[in-house]
């Protein structure tokens, strides 16, 4: 089970955790790693969290809708109407922000892709024949400030939902 809990980590992958700590306790195997800027970025596969770390260790998970269980306040984030998903993050975090197509909850270090589609003003909806790439990211504290001073300049308010 992946359990987003803000600002403390995914599941067993605490941020600031070691690649080997992470590796040991998600119990997942080698990964594949490359370095991105400041980032080293850990992949193992479509059904696994992506993994980036900074020198102080992990900071950013990722995960996607082929990963079961990623739980965040008792709802699963992918079985869950995407609309359920971006109203009960709404309500915990107050008003969210828009980076590009991505929807950024700071106040809960989420980010989402791909449950709202900005051409059509609408929650992404699973049932149609548009490609399902939704995506969540949990964020520390201090790469998600990298992440929003870096990007400043195309912050804007996201719909409400």
């Amino acid at each position: 089970m992946w359990d987003c809990a803000p600002f403390v980590g995914v599941g067993p992958a605490s941020f600031f955790m070691t690649p080997a700590q992470v590796a040991a306790a998600a119990n997942l195997g080698p990964a594949r790693a490359r370095q991105d800027g400041p980032y080293l970025n850990e992949f193992r596969g479509i059904d696994a969290p992506v993994f980036n770390y900074l020198d102080s260790g992990l900071v950013i998970v990722g995960t996607s809708r082929c990963l079961p269980d990623v739980l965040w306040n008792q709802m699963d984030v992918y079985q869950s109407k995407p609309i359920d998903v971006l109203r009960a993050m709404e309500k915990a975090n107050g008003p969210a922000l828009r980076i590009f197509d991505t929807i950024v909850f700071a106040k809960l270090g989420l980010q989402l892709t791909g449950f709202y589609v900005f051409a059509t003003n609408e929650a992404y909806d699973p049932s149609s024949d548009d490609p399902d790439n939704r995506t969540l990211s949990a964020w520390a504290q201090v790469a998600q400030d990298m992440n929003l001073k870096e990007l400043a300049g195309h912050i804007q308010n996201a719909p409400a939902f």
